[in-house]
């Protein structure tokens, strides 16, 4: 008993801590200014006042790189600007859009507590899901941008949400926010095949085709045919670019010293096959357990990691979403009470996320760490959480937890 209220206490003085570091860094990222999202602005202005949104369509090989500040959003994005540009807001955007950040994660994370609550976890584990959303540094380098991860976090934790309570509308409705908003969502869509839940892929198709209608009648059919028919098949077809935050499959062998480009492109796609196969795999061998819901959030939650690393140019902020990841595992082993020493491999995967990153602006991070050592310890990050999801699923069992009741309480 003594010994649990000294854990008790542990855990209350890092959780108040915790809350102390999310304060000062977020604040801080405030007083510094932000990066990414100034460009998107600038640009949905300037369409304001020429109409054009993607100015450098006509020249794609001289002017566009994916590591250049342009922007190079689906149209539906800046349709979500413009109201707030014809009212004259101006820099005032960029507070606005901070703030909107924090209550969408702080509501993401939330989210994740009362998920906690209904499975009924103990109290500490929660109090232990709330540290590790408070100090998760993918967020802090999604807010120094002012990206888009934080809205597409948790509308993928609505989608997995309520596709586990078997929901036949939502699910496809907020991928395809999702996939609108970011193109990169839509390989969640292969689960959703693979489980043959086609009222979720109706759904999603609907509303594809609703914003591509709105998008076409705030910004214009041009711009919308620019977008999708010129300058996405040209983003699919690019390089990854070399830059030191992006962590993909593909940037991983081209800085591997004793392999010659050539190489290293084929060693990335056949990789990326193999990746994609023994992730298919794993879900279809499961197929008959689809009623267990620790293997359905594995299974949805395992192409995070498949995302971001088969995914060309998958900048450091993108593991963001791997916090989904993180809290599958989480709730699969505080669901069946099966915590070994194989845990340590998912631990070291948020360690290593928190140690190596660039560090500018944040105020708690190791300095003057080497580039490269930031950009393969984090893939390495990223390949371990796939890896450990991975191995889970080929050990469940097709016995029913007492998660079986969960989403009844939803």
């Amino acid at each position: 008993m003594k010994n649990l209220k000294i854990l008790n206490i542990i855990i209350i003085i890092l959780l108040i801590a915790s809350g102390i570091r999310f304060s000062l860094e977020v604040y801080n990222i405030k007083e510094f200014g932000f990066c990414d999202f100034p460009v998107i602005w600038n640009q949905v202005l300037e369409y304001i006042n020429t109409g054009i949104l993607y100015p450098f369509i006509d020249n794609l090989e001289n002017n566009y790189r994916a590591d250049l500040p342009l922007y190079r959003y689906p149209p539906i994005y800046a349709s979500l600007w413009i109201p707030f540009a014809n009212l004259g807001i101006g820099d005032n955007i960029f507070i606005y859009h901070w703030i909107l950040q924090l209550a969408l994660y702080l509501f993401f994370s939330f989210l994740l507590i009362y998920i906690a609550i209904i499975g009924k976890i103990n109290k500490n584990l929660i109090f232990i899901i709330m540290i590790l959303t408070l100090n998760y540094i993918p967020f802090f380098e999604t807010l120094y941008g002012l990206q888009l991860e934080t809205l597409i976090l948790l509308l993928l934790a609505l989608t997995i949400l309520f596709s586990i309570k078997q929901n036949r509308l939502v699910p496809g409705c907020t991928l395809g926010i999702a996939t609108m908003l970011k193109i990169y969502p839509l390989i969640f869509l292969i689960y959703f095949v693979i489980k043959k839940k086609w009222n979720v892929l109706i759904s999603f198709i609907i509303t594809i085709i609703v914003l591509m209608i709105v998008s076409i009648l705030v910004v214009g059919f041009q711009e919308v045919y620019d977008f999708y028919f010129i300058l996405l098949p040209y983003m699919f077809m690019e390089s990854a670019q070399d830059t030191s935050d992006n962590i993909s499959l593909e940037i991983f062998f081209a800085k591997l010293p004793f392999l010659n480009p050539l190489i290293a492109k084929g060693l990335s796609t056949f990789t990326t096959i193999i990746l994609v196969s023994f992730s298919v795999f794993s879900i279809l061998q499961n197929r008959k357990k689809h009623q267990s819901i620790e293997i359905n959030l594995l299974e949805i939650s395992l192409f995070i990691p498949l995302l971001l690393m088969i995914y060309g140019n998958s900048w450091l902020n993108y593991q963001l979403l791997l916090m989904l990841s993180f809290f599958s595992i989480f709730y699969y082993h505080c669901i069946l009470k099966n915590i070994g020493f194989k845990v340590i491999i998912p631990i070291f995967s948020y360690i290593i996320i928190q140690l190596f990153t660039d560090g500018f602006p944040y105020v708690f991070y190791i300095k003057d760490i080497p580039t490269e050592l930031v950009r393969y310890m984090r893939f390495l990050s990223t390949f371990s959480l796939w890896l450990y999801t991975i191995f889970l699923l080929k050990q469940i069992k097709p016995t029913y937890s007492k998660a079986e009741n969960f989403m009844s309480k939803i």
